[in-house]
């Protein structure tokens, strides 16, 4: 048997400065904003 992990990414990205926002929800849970270390 395997164990899987749904999770589910999202970026909100600012066009101007190039910036970015990330988000993540694991197993359809509330979303939950990420660090800067997580992508940096």
């Amino acid at each position: 048997m395997w164990a899987y992990f749904k999770t589910v990414y999202r970026f909100v990205f600012d066009t101007e400065s190039g910036d970015y926002v990330a988000y993540a929800s694991m197993h359809e849970e509330k979303e939950e904003k990420l660090g800067d270390n997580w992508f940096g």
